[in-house]
């Protein structure tokens, strides 16, 4: 979060590395240093990739679990996450 925002103008959505394909975030508000939790992550979302930016309140998710590929949009409301649904896109290489 020292770097700034990365998020939804004055939020940052931090990534950190758990082991190989492993991911979990925290979306933190850089204003009040207060930190949260965001809806994915973890082993259970293999290959978490997140698609986001400082002008936006949206988030694309996509990963990896059980041999699929799945995705949900999803739309920070200030205070949550709000999900469009979790979609299947496919097995798993259709995440590639």
């Amino acid at each position: 979060m020292s770097t700034g925002p990365n998020f939804a103008g004055h939020y940052a959505l931090v990534e950190m590395g758990c082991g190989t394909g492993c991911r979990f975030v925290v979306i933190g508000d850089v204003a009040t240093g207060r930190v949260g939790r965001f809806p994915y992550g973890g082993e259970e979302y293999n290959m978490l990739d997140l698609r986001y930016g400082v002008k936006s309140n949206y988030v694309t998710a996509q990963w990896v679990s059980n041999g699929r590929c799945y995705s949900d949009f999803l739309e920070w409301t200030g205070a949550t996450f709000k999900s469009s649904g979790k979609s299947v896109l496919g097995n798993a290489e259709a995440c590639g």
